[in-house]
């Protein structure tokens, strides 16, 4: 994936993980609402779990929404 494929705050937002978590050792990360696969892409060195309802593109079919 290239940057420019991106929107900007996208991007920064993406970059500001990638940067922060490093890419020298193994991560798993949560992505809810990512059935885009942005974050799989970008960060291809971590273990990526998608939650989003479409049930197509994720790896888990739920809501991320938080109920108390």
């Amino acid at each position: 994936m290239q940057a420019l494929d991106l929107p900007f705050d996208r991007y920064e937002r993406y970059k500001i993980i990638k940067e922060a978590i490093g890419s020298d050792r193994a991560y798993t990360c949560l992505d809810v609402g990512g059935s885009q696969g942005t974050p799989r892409r970008l960060l291809d060195w971590a273990q990526m779990v998608i939650v989003d309802l479409n049930a197509f593109r994720s790896d888990v079919c739920a809501s991320g929404r938080w109920v108390s």
